[in-house]
């Protein structure tokens, strides 16, 4: 998809942040060097680390979109950081 968009000239940034503890801090560098008002995130990962970013560089706007059952599959591990970040989250759009 990465290559369709970039062909189309939407700008396309690839962040292969390891180890993963580091992707917070790699995401909020990026956020202010765009200087993006809005970040949308998909799904828990992107959730977690996407969302944490956006609230450490101050992002006027959060959107996050569940669309998975990992709730169901792995509750404890899922739970708390969706509970932390959605008090932060302007927008959750559920698929249903």
């Amino acid at each position: 998809l990465g290559d369709a968009l970039a062909a189309e000239g939407i700008p396309v940034v690839r962040l292969d942040v390891r180890p993963k503890h580091r992707r917070v801090g790699a995401l909020e560098r990026l956020i202010h060097e765009r200087g993006v008002d809005l970040v949308h995130t998909h799904m828990f990962s992107a959730g977690t680390y996407g969302r944490a970013a956006a609230i450490a560089a101050g992002v006027r706007g959060i959107v996050h979109t569940h669309a998975t059952l990992s709730f169901r599959e792995r509750p404890w591990k899922t739970y708390l950081p969706e509970a932390a970040f959605t008090a932060f989250t302007d927008r959750v759009i559920c698929v249903s």
